[in-house]
């Protein structure tokens, strides 16, 4: 961290630039539609039915789709991570919507208003608690969508950087490297490659044992004996033939 903290700094800002970026479209996205759906009753009739077939879909399912359609594989990530924010936020902006209080309609609409300040002044506002569970939601899955997002190709950012730290087997710096993932680096067997043995305590004795404790030890062996061990070596295929 002390020697590519530049790299470093470079790649958390550019990770939170493309988090941010497919957030904000997300969101901006999501308000739309969730407004229209939960409003206008036509928009409800099409759109739910299309809204819960695609919405369960993860996002990272379409990155074959948006890797095609995109044009450059910046923009398809932002189109994933706003795609994750998309299904909360359009759901629960719709579900606030269609349940505000039919009296705050029609206190409104007896003093004269017409259809845009009754989606603007009354509706958007009382559909405002569901409206920031649905961000809340949003933002963990463009958390998640972001693991996949910074794969498809991008130049910059945590993710890349663990990957070339990988490529070029840089375990010191793919450890070190903030985890806003939480994708371990090395696996259990490059642990137990990286690890030294323990020591070992030698026996002085045929009737003690030696042990895998870190300081030198010999304990007094049990009364277990192993007798008439042998080893196999079978012929190879080649001596065969």
């Amino acid at each position: 961290m002390v020697s590519d903290y530049e790299l470093l700094f470079d790649s958390t800002w550019h990770s939170l630039v493309l988090l941010m970026s497919g957030y904000a479209l997300g969101t901006a996205i999501a308000l739309i539609t969730g407004v229209t759906i939960g409003w206008f009753p036509h928009a409800r009739y099409w759109g739910m039915p299309l809204l819960k077939v695609i919405g369960p879909i993860p996002a990272t399912a379409w990155i074959p789709l948006a890797m095609v359609i995109a044009p450059s594989a910046l923009m398809s990530a932002i189109g994933l991570i706003a795609l994750a924010v998309w299904f909360p936020v359009t759901m629960l902006t719709a579900s606030g919507i269609s349940n505000t209080r039919a009296s705050y309609l029609d206190v409104a609409r007896t003093l004269g208003a017409n259809r845009f300040y009754l989606i603007f002044r009354v509706a958007i506002p009382a559909a405002l608690p569901n409206i920031f569970i649905g961000l809340f939601m949003g933002l963990g899955a463009s958390f998640l969508t972001l693991v996949v997002a910074e794969n498809v190709g991008v130049k910059s950012g945590l993710g890349w950087y663990v990957s070339w730290a990988q490529g070029w087997a840089e375990y010191g710096k793919g450890l070190r490297c903030p985890r806003h993932h939480g994708r371990v680096f090395l696996n259990h067997h490059d642990r137990a490659l990286q690890s030294p043995r323990p020591d070992a305590g030698l026996a002085k004795g045929r009737h003690q044992m030696v042990t895998a404790d870190r300081e030198p030890a010999v304990t007094e062996a049990s009364s277990l004996r192993v007798r008439q061990v042998s080893k196999y070596f079978p012929a190879l295929e080649w001596r065969r033939r």
